[in-house]
């Protein structure tokens, strides 16, 4: 299978660097015009040579996908170049062809109503076919031929000493497996050629405009789990750890030692924790108690000091501590061993200990400070009150998080970052009221009810209809009606006015009456504008079009009116 395609080739071609050579068969015809202008047949005698195509056969991976209309990169001479396939063939005028080399957009980007009228411009006005299909398509997607350097295969293999400018870009070309050839200098660029350790290729370029992308950050867990997770976010810490295990237990005083075995760390974090207030370790500690005394028991047997550790004690509500008791009563710590050792006193020892001095309400945010994630916690909490995806830059502006801050948390499955086209609208700014149908006059009501019956299912009258009316006669109200009718029967429509006007009252009425559906196209958008205008126009979401004539260009999906205004 064959495609016919109609190529965007230059008149003149000429390169500044001098990389490439004028070809040697530059004056001698594609094999194409000479099967055109032969006696055979090949061509019909009316053949309009503006309206040349060329062959390429269709490669196994595209089989079954093009069709009329595509855009389409094609080898050309020793270039490539970007064509339109106008038609599929089952045979070739010439035996050898080149293969389509790939498909620039899946949708094709020219009609079969328009591939015709490009076929007639070229022969009304002999003009090329190629600049003619240029009006159909996407503003900006012109791509000029490219020139790239690539390494061979014997530059991975190379002994031989080079110059040194020619050594760093051969190094440099390991790296890279290709660059533009304009970015390099031509000296070192040649001699790699020369010595045949890199070879030119030739690529497209980029389209000068494209779609626009913006980065969408969503959340993806309820509002309510997210407390949940926020002491999960950041760096891990023993610290953290530390906290948690200590939240967690009904024991409130628990031995420093059974906390660093459960929690698996040094003493080092618990101490870091103590220096910030937010736990304290409180040191290993004796207390002192009497036993039940023994009714056999006799006073004569303490000594004074003893017996006065044993009053001090009895004048106690509970069991005192082994330091207060001896600051109470004077005596040598041996006394108190004495007693301890005779079974005359009990004696309490009670490991380090550590306690949580952090109110309970305060210990999420505590760990979030701990962790470093007061970032990512401002951006949940910030997602929380969206009800769905919001740019990316509008984060930046309202926390400090960083890319890397929204790459963690889309890691841990809690944000989603997605691109999402964001459409540049000449009419997102105004705001329209919407506009309903006033009630005809006798006079508008009688053109309106001659003009219903061309939608009729059996109409095959396809005559243009001439209104004529002085300005401010309702000549608009009958346009915006044809309009309406157009899209009741799935149809597109185009409303052609002077340039003049567009800034006006035709567009305002037009767009408050089909609020949604209407496309502006003029010479004042941005080149963005225009691409995006024409591929939502392509794709039926605006079905209406109004601009100058220009506008006649408009890929307006089951076009059914065109409204030609005061022209």
């Amino acid at each position: 299978m064959y495609a016919e395609v109609v190529v965007d080739r230059p008149i003149v071609k000429r390169d500044r660097r001098g990389f490439v050579e004028t070809p040697e068969d530059a004056d001698r015809p594609y094999p194409e015009v000479e099967a055109m202008n032969s006696a055979d047949g090949t061509a019909p005698p009316e053949a309009n040579p503006l309206a040349l195509t060329f062959h390429y056969h269709i490669p196994a991976y595209l089989a079954g996908q093009l069709q009329p209309g595509h855009l389409v990169a094609v080898p050309f001479r020793t270039q490539q170049l970007t064509g339109i396939v106008v038609r599929l063939s089952e045979r070739s005028p010439v035996e050898q062809t080149k293969p389509i080399v790939a498909l620039l957009d899946p949708l094709p980007v020219v009609t079969p109503a328009q591939l015709k009228l490009a076929f007639w411009l070229s022969q009304e006005y002999i003009a090329p076919l190629a600049t003619c299909l240029k009006y159909f398509q996407p503003p900006g997607s012109g791509r000029k031929p490219e020139w790239w350097l690539r390494p061979t295969p014997a530059a991975y293999q190379q002994t031989e000493m080079l110059p040194a400018p020619a050594q760093i870009l051969l190094t440099y070309l390991r790296q890279q497996q290709a660059v533009p050839l304009a970015e390099v200098d031509a000296g070192p660029a040649e001699t790699l050629i020369a010595k045949e350790l890199a070879y030119k290729e030739a690529r497209l370029g980029q389209p000068r405009v494209g779609a626009k992308f913006d980065r969408m950050v969503e959340l993806l867990i309820s509002p309510e789990e997210i407390e949940a997770v926020l002491p999960t976010l950041g760096r891990s810490l023993k610290q953290v750890e530390v906290l948690q295990h200590l939240a967690d237990l009904d024991d409130p005083l628990p031995a420093l030692e059974a906390v660093l075995a459960a929690v698996g760390c040094t003493k080092s974090p618990v101490e870091s924790l103590a220096e910030k207030g937010l736990v304290e370790i409180i040191s290993a500690q004796s207390r002192l108690a009497l036993p039940p005394k023994p009714d056999n028991a006799a006073e004569s047997e303490l000594t004074a000091a003893e017996q006065s550790v044993c009053a001090y004690l009895e004048t106690q509500p509970g069991p005192p501590l082994l330091e207060a008791v001896l600051a109470a009563t004077a005596v040598e710590p041996a006394v108190i061993a004495g007693l301890v050792q005779r079974q005359r006193l009990i004696q309490f020892d009670e490991p380090v200990r550590v306690t949580l001095r952090l109110d309970p309400a305060d210990l999420t945010e505590t760990i979030v400070q701990l962790r470093g994630a007061q970032r990512h916690a401002e951006v949940l909490r910030l997602l929380a009150e969206e009800d769905g995806p919001v740019w990316i830059g509008w984060v930046y502006a309202q926390t400090d998080a960083t890319l890397k801050t929204l790459r963690d948390l889309a890691e841990a499955n809690l944000i989603s970052l997605d691109e999402a086209r964001r459409w540049r609208d000449p009419l997102a700014e105004h705001s329209f009221s919407l506009d309903t149908p006033p009630q005809l006059t006798p006079e508008q009501q009688a053109v309106w009810q001659a003009t219903q019956q061309f939608w009729q299912p059996d109409n095959t009258d396809r005559r243009p209809i001439l209104l004529h009316g002085v300005t401010g006669s309702g000549k608009t109200e009958i346009y915006l009606r044809a309009m309406a009718q157009a899209l009741k029967a799935g149809q597109g429509a185009i409303m052609l006015v002077p340039e003049i006007t567009l800034a006006a009252q035709t567009v305002k009425r037009v767009a408050a009456r089909f609020p949604g559906k209407v496309a502006v196209w003029h010479s004042a958008l941005s080149p963005g504008e225009r691409f995006d205008t024409w591929e939502r126009v392509r794709s039926g979401e605006l079905p209406l079009v109004v601009g100058p004539r220009s506008a006649l260009f408009a890929p307006v999906q089951k076009l059914g009116l065109i409204v030609v205004d005061e022209e």
